[in-house]
């Protein structure tokens, strides 16, 4: 038997460790207060951490897009609604709605999710493990995430360690300090002059303790950037990224 899945909204309000020096929340800001809203909505769904490991299973974020169309400031109250909102074979969809205090939409995610076998890492089937019932649900989105390309020819930003605070409780690096990684990739000056507008994320590898992950940037055009993180031990893929820009009107 199926149960409605309905959806959850929490409010957050921006604190200055939130923010960035032209005091707009930070993109990765955004995307903890999803993952940690999705967390406490799987909770109360009777799908969290430790219902899942009592199976033997994990979620995992295979791939995440954000569609930002403005940045609350230093001090704001936002909310973040999220919800299950489809399924398929192998992957769970959940997605987002970000509104300001005066309840303006001013941004939407989507997510895709595999459950990951805690001893093999391979995936299990949705129907093995899941009875909410999505059908008809909203999408925050016009599409998915969407698949990001590999990328062939590029610029290597950095090479960094994994460090013991890049560490979730599943033991690998939480797929945040990915997306911090990526935006370290560019100048001060392109950050401050420059709102991120998109991001299409994709998360193809696990990073552990002992790994070295490179950052890699491409140009496509002066307001769209493709990305990879590899381990530099192998050279695999971490993850793939696009980011869209907009420049700040002074």
């Amino acid at each position: 038997m199926s149960e409605s899945a309905g959806s959850l909204v929490e409010r957050y309000g921006l604190r200055s460790y939130e923010v960035d020096k032209l005091r707009r929340v930070r993109p990765t800001t955004i995307c903890r207060f999803f993952q940690e809203t999705a967390w406490h909505h799987a909770e109360a769904l009777g799908y969290g951490y430790e219902a899942m490991a009592a199976k033997g299973i994990f979620w995992a974020m295979a791939r995440m897009c954000v569609r930002m169309t403005r940045y609350p400031q230093w001090q704001e109250d936002l909310t973040v609604e999220t919800w299950p909102s489809a399924r398929d074979r192998m992957f769970c969809y959940r997605d987002f709605r970000v509104r300001d205090a005066a309840a303006i939409e001013v941004g939407v995610g989507t997510t895709t999710w595999l459950a990951l076998d805690l001893e093999s890492r391979k995936p299990w089937k949705t129907d093995a493990y899941m009875k909410l019932d999505v059908e008809g649900a909203a999408r925050a989105l016009d599409r998915n995430a969407a698949k990001v390309p590999v990328l062939m020819d590029s610029d290597m930003t950095d090479i960094r360690p994994v460090r013991y605070s890049d560490i979730d409780v599943n033991g690998h690096v939480n797929n945040v300090i990915y997306i911090d990684r990526l935006l370290d990739c560019f100048a001060d000056d392109f950050l401050e002059t420059n709102t991120l507008c998109e991001l299409d994320i994709n998360f193809v590898g696990e990073a552990v303790e002992g790994d070295d992950i490179e950052a890699h940037l491409q140009s496509i055009s002066p307001s769209l950037y493709l990305h990879a993180l590899r381990r530099r031990q192998d050279g695999s893929d971490l993850c793939r990224a696009t980011t869209s820009w907009m420049g700040i009107r002074r």
